[in-house]
């Protein structure tokens, strides 16, 4: 889509989509939650997406806090003075910032403190590897812990095994996300899932740290 040319049309698809299923959610009595896109045009140089993210937020009549947009880290190393004037703009809006992908170019880390970044996302490599491999494990213990000292919450994505899950409540990772909770499903299909939740029914819901009292399906 980036090398046709596309790339901001189905971006705005997805924000138009993403903000209309929170209405939804809304509707069904799910008033908290947040949802997350991850946008590939904030790079650009005059990049559409964020007038479209404010007007979809205004007419669904959302609070950006509601939003978490996520942005992949070579995205981010290839066109920093631009990422961060748009997620400078996202930022004024409410709207939540997340580094995904994060670990695979150490070089980020002397430029996170000039990003508004609420959070960071574990790339899946190294979750994927927690079972097998001893340097991955150190991997993602230190992106956690360097975190937490910067005062930034962490999301392991990839998670698909249990003695994954239980190794990043060991290292006091925040969330996680993955196969191991929830498989993708509609709209419909999530409004039942949750609800399940609501009533203590279901078990794919698993608090990593007391203090934060959620897990990302």
């Amino acid at each position: 889509a980036e090398q046709s040319g596309q790339i901001e049309h189905l971006d705005q698809f997805v924000i138009s989509q993403l903000t209309a299923d929170l209405r939804d959610l809304n509707d069904a009595g799910f008033t908290r939650l947040e949802a997350a896109a991850n946008i590939a045009s904030l790079h650009h140089k005059d990049p559409m997406i964020i007038e479209h993210i404010a007007e979809r937020l205004d007419h669904h009549n959302l609070h950006g806090s509601r939003l978490r947009i996520e942005v992949r880290e070579k995205s981010i190393m290839r066109h920093l003075e631009r990422a961060a004037l748009a997620t400078g703009k996202l930022a004024d809006l409410g709207v939540a910032i997340w580094i995904d992908d994060f670990g695979t170019r150490i070089a980020t880390l002397k430029h996170i403190d000039v990003l508004p970044i609420s959070g960071i996302k574990i790339h899946s490599d190294f979750v994927d590897g927690i079972s097998t491999g001893k340097n991955q494990r150190i991997v993602a213990q230190a992106i956690t812990d360097m975190c937490h000292n910067l005062d930034l919450p962490v999301i392991a994505e990839g998670v698909e095994h249990q003695p994954q899950l239980e190794y990043l409540q060991a290292i006091n990772c925040d969330y996680a996300q993955g196969y191991l909770f929830a498989r993708p499903m509609p709209l419909e299909a999530l409004i039942s899932y949750m609800k399940r939740q609501q009533k203590g029914n279901d078990e794919g819901l698993v608090v990593l740290r007391e203090h934060t009292g959620q897990v990302v399906p």
